[in-house]
This record gives C-alpha cells, structure tokens and sequence, in this order.
C-alpha cells in the first residue's frame, strides 16, 4: 500500500473507533504539490501546460545575458533581440574565417621578411628553384582566404534573446484557459513569459506576473570603414619545408617549420609537408565610425518568474 493510502487507512481507524487520534504523515513518502503539467503537444516532456497568450501577446522563453552569436533552440519560431542599456559603440575590424583543414603550401615571396603576398605557392615535393623570391612560408594554397570586414554590433548592459514559441497549441490535459508550450533548457530561464507584439505598454495578462519593460526598436545610422582592417592569416599546423644550395635539393642548410625563412644568396626549395590550417584568422588595424544608434521603442515582457534583480 502507498504511502497516502496507508494515511487514509489510519484516518478510517479513528473514525471507526471514536477515539481521539493523532496521524502522523512521513515526511519522505509525502511529495509536495506537483510541477508543472506536462502536455504532449510538441513531444511530451519538451512542454509545459502554461496560461494562454491573449491577443496581443506571443508566449516566449527568454534567455539573459545572450551573446550576438547566440540562436533559439531547435523548434522556436521567430526571435525577438531585445536589452537594457544600449551602448553606442564603435566600429570594430573583423575576420569571417574559413572553416579550419584547407590544405596549406608553401608561398615564395619577392620581398624578404615575407613582405607583400605571395606570388607562388609550391604544394609538390619535388625541388623547385627560388627564381626572383628572397623569402618564403607556409600559406594557405587553396579555398577562401579570411574575408575582412569592419562592422559595429548592438550592445546591451543586458542582451536579452526571446525565442517565440510557434508550436503552441491546444491540449486536453492542459484544461481552459491554458495552453501547451515549447520548453527551453539551460541557459535559457525556466520561466514561461509572454511578449507584447506591439511597443504599446499596459499591464500583464493573467498568469504573468512579473513585468519587465527590455529597449526594443532602433534607428542605427553608424557607418565603418574597412580601409586600414587586415586579418592575419589562419596558422599551418604540420608544414615543413628546407632551402637549399643546389637545384637537386641534396645540400639544405635551412630547415622551417612553416615560419617565414630569408633564402640568403640559396637558390631552391623543397616541401616536406605543406600542412593544414588550423585555428582562425586575427583582426589587425583601425576602423572609422561615423553616426550613431539610439533607441526608439520598447516591448513589454511578463514572466510567470522574477528573471533577475538588475531588470524591470
């Protein structure tokens, strides 16, 4: 017999008897009150049975702190950026990297110290003569070099990413009134909030009661200049290569690593690996900003939970 049917058991014996009685319930065979229903409309656990958005409203889950690369989880509909304290800042050079493992060679170059680009890039084993080249290192021989670019990002005190819930839906087990949304797992918040669809303002509907007012709406008229940004090159991991004496390559005093070498009055070259790429591109140099972004609307967010003490 169960822990309450044991319970119920002794609450009948006193009746029975006319007597008076203490029952006494275990503590560790009593629960609690139960969590939050769960619903199968969109897979069972993966939902929760929460008060319906009215009209006007969209259900939501809403992560704190997020990063401008960050996404909504696999089943959300459309996103909403939203923060606190927008910054106003600068312009700043960057690298889009192609992805690491590009075969790499080995790129000779006319002036030393690997100055300027390369105007050859030798991948075979076979000796090959210096030519005109004064220096060479390993580059990458082939696919899409680092792609460089200045842009200036929106930025918030607090970054907050909300993920619309577009697979909401009806559910028996939820009763009226109520609703079966998406859940979202760490680091987004557990509670279930709902999002104005409009910047009009007005208190939250039932069920939510904890209120935040996050800047929504911008005007950004900032403008960068990529003029002075570069990237440094992704590093080649496992590329060799020696600088010889001879044009059969037998007499090799300098031996590389992939590092740029100064040939020195030697007069061939022989790779020994030519590598692969590893890691990603850096941003070098300076960037121009002109205009600025302010502000223009706002969008209320009602949470069924307090998200954090420093927003509202």
């Amino acid at each position: 017999m169960s822990g309450l049917g044991r319970c119920w058991a002794l609450v009948v014996a006193c009746l029975l008897i006319a007597s008076a009685c203490s029952v006494a319930f275990p503590v560790d065979e009593y629960e609690g009150p139960a969590g939050p229903v769960s619903c199968d409309e969109c897979g069972g656990p993966d939902c929760q049975c929460v008060a319906g958005a009215p009209a006007g409203w969209a259900l939501a889950r809403v992560r704190l702190g997020a990063g401008s690369g960050d996404a909504c989880p696999v089943g959300f509909g459309s996103s909403l950026v939203l923060g606190q304290g927008l910054r106003d800042s600068p312009c700043e050079c960057r690298c889009d990297s192609p992805a690491p493992g590009a075969a790499c060679g080995v790129g000779l170059h006319d002036l030393g110290q690997c100055a300027g680009g390369a105007t050859q890039t030798v991948t075979t084993t076979a000796c090959s003569p210096l030519d005109s080249a004064t220096s060479a290192r390993a580059v990458l021989a082939s696919g899409a070099p680092c792609t460089v670019s200045a842009e200036a990002e929106l930025e918030f005190d607090v970054r907050v990413l909300a993920c619309l819930d577009g697979t909401s839906g009806s559910d028996p087990v939820c009763g009226a009134g109520a609703t079966c949304s998406r859940v979202a797992l760490a680091p987004f918040h557990p509670a279930a909030c709902v999002v104005r669809t409009d910047s009009s303002s007005g208190p939250c509907p039932s069920g939510y009661s904890h209120r935040y007012v996050f800047e929504s709406d911008f005007v950004d008229t900032r403008s960068c200049t990529s003029a002075d940004c570069g990237c440094t090159p992704q590093p080649c991991e496992g590329a060799s290569f020696v600088l010889c004496k001879d044009a059969g390559c037998t007499d090799c005093p300098v031996t590389s690593d992939g590092k740029c070498a100064s040939f020195g009055g030697l007069s061939s070259l022989r790779v020994i690996a030519p590598g692969k790429t590893v890691g990603s591109c850096t941003p070098t140099g300076t960037t121009d900003t002109t205009g600025s972004v302010t502000t223009t609307g706002s969008r209320v967010v009602c949470c069924t939970q307090k998200l954090t003490s420093s927003a509202g």
